[in-house]
């Protein structure tokens, strides 16, 4: 069994139970076409990874919801010449939201 069958195994494994399960951690789920998550001011002290306790008091962690993405189509990265159209679609593999 390759790396690749295995990850594509465990994204499908993982897709299906969340089908099943729902989303457990937010019932309310974005993307960034939808909206994007902005950080908040440079905090006013830097502090060591391992000072959790500070985080807080010194402005770590601090975001706010922003606006979403626009949905754009990229141009630059095929040939010029690239026709999809000849393409046929075997399958989809993966949603990654419900």
């Amino acid at each position: 069994m390759t790396n690749v069958f295995r990850a594509r195994t465990v994204c499908f494994a993982a897709a299906a139970l969340m089908a099943i399960t729902g989303y457990s951690i937010a019932s309310d789920v974005s993307t960034t076409l939808q909206r994007t998550v902005v950080p908040g001011p440079k905090p006013s002290a830097a502090i060591r990874l391992d000072e959790i306790s500070k985080y807080k008091e010194y402005g770590y962690g601090s975001w706010t919801f922003g606006a979403p993405l626009k949905s754009v189509t990229r141009t630059d990265i095929m040939p010029a010449l690239y026709d999809g159209t000849a393409v046929t679609k075997k399958a989809k593999l993966l949603n990654f939201l419900p």
